[in-house]
């Protein structure tokens, strides 16, 4: 019981980031800070920051552990997801700068500038970083 306990405090502290976060957000119009977002080499989002919330408009809490094409906009998913297979093989991930579009909570579709590059978890396991700007 006392796990459960620390597992709910932790949502609870994250949800309060979250909104803490929300409410410094820049308004409509104002250029947003960079997205910081990690994918596992299944796809899942493992790491979500502040400017991933502003940009797309779902928090750490609800965005870690889905799936990334929750960002991509459906017409594109087939071949986001064939490139991404295909890189994961390869254990390389660097890109330039790919002006692509996006796709908000709210199904908003949104151009973006992304820039992928491959990490290593403890466990020598691929990740993928991108560094995400709104345009």
């Amino acid at each position: 019981h006392g796990a459960g306990r620390a597992a709910a405090l932790a949502l609870g502290a994250a949800q309060h980031l979250d909104a803490v976060a929300a409410q410094f957000a820049p308004r409509a119009g104002k250029r947003r800070q960079p997205a910081n977002v990690v994918v596992d080499d299944s796809g899942s989002i493992v790491d979500w920051d502040v400017g991933a919330a502003q940009i797309f408009h779902w928090s750490r809490v609800e965005a870690v552990g889905q799936d990334v094409t929750l960002l991509t906009p459906v017409r594109y998913r087939e071949g986001h997801l064939a490139a991404f297979r295909e890189a994961i093989g390869k254990r390389v991930v660097r890109s330039e700068p790919l002006d692509v579009m996006a796709m908000t909570r709210e199904g908003h579709e949104i151009p973006v500038t992304v820039v992928l590059s491959e990490m290593w978890d403890e466990n020598g396991k691929i990740r993928v970083g991108a560094n995400i700007r709104s345009r």
